[in-house]
This record gives structure tokens, C-alpha cells and sequence, in this order.
């Protein structure tokens, strides 16, 4: 894949642009009658395409769009399901971080809508609302950040299997199976960031997560901790940009994650 992001005009305009193809192997759970775990592969084309403006002060108005195929095969079933999705997506954000690679105060808030109407020749005729909004506190002297995030993810329509929202991918880490998945996602989370070096670090991170609508039933509205720890290393100091490894426990699951950045 390739990726980019642009920040013009002494921040009035802000361009985003991704492309890329994968093969992601993953899994999901399915409850009785089955009672069994269902591997499977996603062929996966996408494009993304993002364009914000300034229109007063740090509130920013964008549009975007959205490109993907998915070829989806199972081991349990032997047909493959083929799909492609167009998205026309709409964003409003306020956003008065200090730093945009590493915030010590200020916050981030977006609310974005997708959506994927028939007219775009979508098989699977859908609507996405994301609610996100990350907040930074900063500590000793502005050498430490207790930051804190919430996430709600509303899926309306006939969503693809493909759409559903699933914990552990950025909202919560620890749960790496895919078993806890659903049209409705609601996360929040909190992360203390110590700078005890020059250029190394730690992090200790707690939240609980939920979903709703879900692919088994049993999973509405449980309530889904994930607490862990990690380290960081700062690879460029001008911006303070980490790398780090994080390690998370959830419920009867747990990860180890590399990242670029940091969560949130």
C-alpha cells in the first residue's frame, strides 16, 4: 500500500490519499447451532481519498471517498463472496491539539458519515456514523500526557460483512481473534504516557468496549476490558515520533503490537 497526508495553506486544507491490496486471514465466531470458530481470507483492493477545509478557526469540513473490493472465502463454506463498495463520506472536526504527531494538551474531535447508496451501483445499500474524540492532559511540566479516547460506531442499512465493527483493531487492544464483531461499536479508553528519558518511554492503558447488533447474540452490550503496558522509543525528535511495542490482555484474549505513532 501507499499513504499520504498534506497540510497546505498553513493548515487550511488538509489531503489524505491510501491505496493499496492485501490478503488478510482472520477468523470469527459463530455461536449455536454451529458453536465453532470460522478462519477465512479477505482479497482486499482499496482506495481512499480525503479533502478538509478550514472554515472557522480549528473546525475543518471534508469530504471523502472510498473504494473496495472483497473476495471473502471460508474454509467452512466453499463459495466465494465478492463485493465492492463505494463510499461518499462527509467529516466535520475540531481540532486543537498542540502537536499533531505527539499531543501534550488540547483534543481532536470528529464525526464523520458514509455512505453507500444504491446510485453508486452498491449491492449492500448502508450508512456509517463514527463519533471520535481524543483528549490530552498534559503532566509533569508537560513531560508526561494522560490521554483519553471515546469511539461510537452506528452502522445502519445492510451492512457487508466486511463493514461490521470489531474490537481489537483500534478500539480495544487485547483481542486479536475478530470473536467480538457487530453492527454497533461503542470504546472508551484511557493511556498514561511517561517520558522518563531523553527518548524512551512507557505507557499503561486501560478501556472497555461493547457491541451491539452483534454476529452472536450472547455479545450484545457485554462489557469488554482490555489493560496493558508498553514501550516507547522516539525515532524523530523534532515531532517526537515514536515507535513502540505494546502488550494487551482482554477478555480471555490478548496481543502484542508494534506500532508507528501512537494509539490515539
Amino acid at each position: 500500500m501507499g499513504f499520504g497526508a498534506l497540510f497546505l495553506d498553513a493548515d487550511n486544507w488538509r489531503i489524505i490519499g491510501a491505496g493499496g491490496l492485501g490478503s488478510i486471514y482472520f477468523q470469527f465466531y459463530l455461536d449455536n447451532p454451529i458453536d465453532m470458530w470460522i478462519p477465512y481470507n479477505t482479497q482486499a483492493t482499496f482506495g481512499f481519498g480525503q479533502v478538509q477545509r478550514r472554515i472557522y478557526d480549528k473546525i475543518y469540513f471534508g469530504l471523502s471517498y472510498i473504494y473496495t473490493e472483497f473476495n471473502t472465502s471460508t474454509e467452512a463454506f466453499s463459495d466465494t463472496s465478492n463485493t465492492i463498495l463505494r463510499g461518499l463520506g462527509f467529516l466535520l472536526s475540531m481540532d486543537r491539539r498542540k502537536n499533531i504527531y505527539y499531543p501534550r494538551g488540547g483534543f481532536h474531535a470528529n464525526l464523520k458519515y458514509t455512505t453507500y447508496p444504491k446510485a453508486f451501483s452498491n449491492e449492500y445499500v448502508s450508512n456509517k456514523i463514527e463519533i471520535e474524540h481524543n483528549h490530552y492532559f498534559p503532566f509533569r511540566l508537560d513531560q508526561d500526557v494522560l490521554a483519553g479516547r471515546f469511539y461510537a460506531g452506528l452502522g445502519i442499512g445492510d451492512l457487508e460483512f466486511n463493514q461490521q465493527f470489531i474490537v481489537g483493531q483500534k478500539d480495544i487492544r487485547g483481542y486479536t481473534q475478530g470473536e467480538f464483531r457487530g453492527n454497533y461499536k461503542l470504546a472508551i479508553q484511557g493511556e498514561y504516557r511517561w517520558n522518563f528519558h531523553k527518548r524512551w518511554g512507557a505507557v499503561g492503558f486501560l478501556g472497555f468496549a461493547t457491541v451491539f447488533e452483534a454476529i452472536n447474540k450472547e455479545h450484545d452490550g457485554e462489557i469488554l476490558p482490555g489493560i496493558g503496558v508498553g514501550i516507547r522509543f522516539t525515532a524523530f525528535s523534532d515531532n517526537h515520533m515514536n515507535v513502540g511495542l505494546d502488550v494487551a490482555a482482554g477478555k480471555n484474549d490478548w496481543g502484542i503490537y508494534f506500532r508507528i505513532g501512537e494509539a490515539f
